[in-house]
Parts: C-alpha cells; structure tokens; sequence
C-alpha cells in the first residue's frame, strides 16, 4: 500500500510538470530587431509586442504575424507613353517600411494597419505607382521625360505616400532607374546625334582652312615689297584678302 501510494503522489506531480515542460516553448518566444509581433487572443487582435523575450498564455494566445520594421526594396518595370506618341519602358525603384507611428493606441499604429488593412500592400503600391506614371507621363515629351526624371520621380512618390499612408506604409523613395526606348527610336537618335557630330566636324574644318588661307595670303603681302615699304599699304592688302576670304 505505501509502495503504490509513493507511485500515485510521483505520477500526479509528474503530469503536471509533463505538460508545463510541454507548454513552456509555446508560451515563451523572442522577437528580433527591427521586428514586431502581433497577438491575438482567441483569433481577436489583442497586443503588439517589440523586440525582447516575452511570455503569452499557450493555447489561448498566438502570434499573428512577424512585421518586418526595416526598409525593404521593389522593383518593377512598366510600359508608359509619351506625348510625342513614343512607348517607352521604365524601370522602377521603391523603397518603402512600416510605418513607425504608433498613434493614438494600438489600432491606429502603422504596424496594425500594414497586417490587418491589406491583403497585398506591395502589389497595391506598386499598382498605385504604375497608375501615377501613366498619368504623368503623357504630359511630356521624349526629351523631357529624361530631362525631367527624377523631378517625375518625386512628385509621384509624394502622391502614392499619400495613399499608402492610409494602410500603415511610408514610402521613402521612388526611383526612375532606367528609361528604355524601342529599338528603332534609338537607332533614329543615335543617327541624329551622329549626323551632329559630322556637322560639327565639318564646320571645325571650314574654320580651320579659312584660318590657314588667311594666314598664307599674310605672308604673301609680307614678302611684297610695297607691303615693306608702306606700312598702310599692307593692312590695305590686307583687309582686301580679308574681305575675299569671307564665306
């Protein structure tokens, strides 16, 4: 009797400690640097917790999501036209985070709005800045689209900063990293700028031979010998080569 007695106590305080031991890695967890979780109680939002060791009640609790708080990256590329009726691709940048802002209590942080707002916020930002380029775009030119690309660049991030604000995302920056032209308006410009070049050359050469003529037909009047004797004489012959010279 006393032998079973000692096996009912061990057993009744074994299975107690049998299921803590079983608990305890679900009740404990660590959340990373620059993260955040969110925890819900019986499927309900109920806190939002930072980096560090932490404890929820197993079964009961459970994490939600892990939020990344770095700045992440996107990248993608569209097709837009210009006003000259030219179709151009762009390569697109955005950096973007969570927002950081807490706001007037858990619901109103940037954290809860990136999980629980939207179901696919880089798609979505990416379909808000693909519509502000084709919207903008069209007002320029060829030409100006390059010039202007960067100032492009701003004026559509400030806009779709804006409509991400709204579910719990700042977007730091959008960048136009490349502007690629068909293959035939390409050719088209590097033939112009070639013909440039040419005609630039050309005019170099013009000058430097008129130069060369003008500076033979000085040493023509030098060897003249009126041009030794009167000074006067030789500007006068001179000014005549000058005026000969003259395209």
């Amino acid at each position: 009797m006393l032998f079973s007695g000692i096996i009912a106590a061990l057993t009744s305080l074994l299975i107690p400690i049998i299921i803590l031991l079983l608990l305890l890695p679900n009740a404990c967890y660590v959340v990373e640097q620059q993260h955040a979780v969110i925890i819900e109680r019986l499927g309900k939002f109920n806190r939002i917790v930072n980096a560090g060791f932490h404890l929820k009640v197993p079964v009961i609790d459970r994490k939600a999501a892990t939020v990344s708080l770095r700045t992440m990256k996107n990248g993608f590329g569209i097709d837009v036209k210009t006003q000259d009726n030219v179709t151009i691709g762009l390569e697109v940048s955005a950096q973007y985070h969570v927002s950081y802002d807490m706001g007037a209590g858990p619901a109103d942080s940037g954290i809860y709005k990136s999980y629980y707002m939207l179901q696919e916020p880089v798609d979505q930002m990416r379909d808000f800045i693909t519509d502000a380029l084709r919207s903008s775009i069209p007002v320029y030119t060829l030409d100006e689209v390059f010039a202007k690309k960067d100032d492009i660049a701003k004026d559509v991030n400030a806009t779709v900063s804006e409509q991400m604000a709204a579910y719990g995302f700042t977007l730091v920056s959008t960048l136009i990293t490349k502007i690629a032209l068909p293959t035939e308006v390409e050719n088209s410009m590097n033939d112009i700028n070639a013909a440039q070049r040419k005609r630039a050359a050309a005019q170099e050469l013009a000058e430097a031979d008129r130069i060369k003529r003008l500076l033979f037909g000085v040493g023509d009047h030098l060897d003249r010998p009126a041009a030794r004797r009167w000074p006067g004489c030789f500007w006068k012959l001179y000014r005549s080569d000058q005026d000969q010279l003259r395209p």
